[in-house]
């Protein structure tokens, strides 16, 4: 029984990949044509409101082994799900290497100061979603609410709405920044919970025209783990804490990022190819000018998988951060410079500043376990 709960994914995963070769692959292909049975082409389609618009536009034996590929990623998951809770259980060293990145303390001031920069970029990055509107205005026969807009048939926001909703973020940014949330008694929450849902409802406002954006998310991220850390009390070791979990979840793009590229190209994605049809359909002078260079396409591709593979490892191992950190600022310019994606101040370029040596020192051990799960 032991062995099971540390291999019961494993076991799951074997018994979902034999109904899939049996008969789910054929289901998936019935979907994809629109020909399954109603019920569960309505669920389908819920679940993935763009299949009705790809399967007119894209080849069906594409579109199967995107689904091929759900199984398959299921399968990485709950591999390293088993690994980890593996060697959670057998390593001692291991588990405690894995608390590392929230092991850290963090001064009430520099707490302070990291909060006021996230809110200070938060209200310079603000404005640039009334440009974006003004372009989502124009096509906003393409606006289909996602997520609780749907659920609550919002329709598309007028710009008054839009503009009501922007002065009370910089007006609670503005507040946060300033720190003056302190004098809410122990409820901080109480100023970031609003705040963090009128960023969400921009974002879905965005995300809204069946495409993703991923500008803000280092943002989105930052919020959240604030909104969060705000429910605790104030203190070195919960200000560490936060500020551990928020670079997990902004490496954790990264990572995510690097896995896509896996998953989706595979091999393919180290040739040269792949980084030259991006700069062809971008046409921008300085990607033109190496457009024919395949030595050098493919050391850059495999440069930003490596990158987004591996940026996460500095959590572990903090002497090497500046490594990381100059080599996602010369991703994000290479971007920018060759492809004409994002810009030097994006919200990804302010992220890297909450990776810089804030903490002071290393808190509590974390409690040994045994390998039953029992705490010594």
């Amino acid at each position: 029984m032991k062995q099971l709960r540390t291999y019961w994914p494993l076991v799951v995963f074997g018994v979902l990949l034999i109904n899939y070769l049996i008969w789910g692959r054929a289901l998936a292909g019935s979907v994809i044509a629109g020909k399954a049975p109603d019920w569960v082409q309505t669920l389908a389609d819920a679940f993935y409101h763009r299949l009705s618009a790809e399967r007119n536009r894209l080849d069906l034996n594409y579109l199967l082994r995107k689904a091929d590929q759900v199984l398959l990623r299921l399968g990485f998951v709950m591999l390293a799900g088993s690994l980890l809770v593996w060697s959670v259980r057998r390593n001692p060293a291991f588990r405690r290497k894995l608390h590392a990145p929230v092991l850290y303390e963090l001064s009430n001031k520099r707490m302070v100061l990291l909060q006021g920069i996230c809110m200070l970029g938060l209200v310079s990055f603000c404005f640039t979603w009334g440009t974006d509107y003004e372009a989502y205005e124009k096509l906003s026969g393409f606006y289909q609410p996602v997520g609780l807009l749907s659920v609550l048939h919002a329709e598309f926001p007028t710009a008054a709405i839009l503009y009501w909703c922007h002065v009370l973020m910089l007006a609670m940014a503005v507040m946060i920044a300033f720190n003056l949330q302190k004098k809410l008694s122990g409820r901080a929450w109480l100023a970031y919970l609003p705040l963090f849902l009128l960023y969400l409802y921009l974002q879905a406002f965005f995300f809204s025209f069946e495409k993703t954006d991923h500008r803000f998310a280092p943002l989105f991220w930052l919020l959240l783990s604030l909104l969060i850390w705000s429910f605790r009390p104030a203190g070195p070791a919960n200000n560490g804490q936060w500020l551990g979990v928020a670079r997990i979840a902004l490496a954790g793009q990264y990572l995510l990022s690097g896995l896509e590229k896996v998953f989706t190209s595979g091999p393919q994605w180290a040739s040269a190819e792949t980084l030259r049809v991006h700069i062809l359909n971008s046409q921008v002078p300085a990607g033109m000018a190496i457009v024919e260079m395949d030595w050098l396409l493919s050391l850059l591709a495999i440069g930003t998988a490596v990158l987004q593979l591996g940026f996460i490892s500095q959590l572990w191992w903090p002497g090497s951060r500046w490594l990381w950190i100059g080599g996602a600022l010369a991703f994000h310019l290479g971007s920018w410079l060759l492809l004409d994606i994002g810009d030097p101040l994006s919200p990804w370029v302010f992220g890297l500043l909450f990776f810089g040596p804030w903490e002071t020192k290393a808190a509590t051990r974390v409690p040994a376990r045994d390998g039953d799960g029992h705490l010594h």
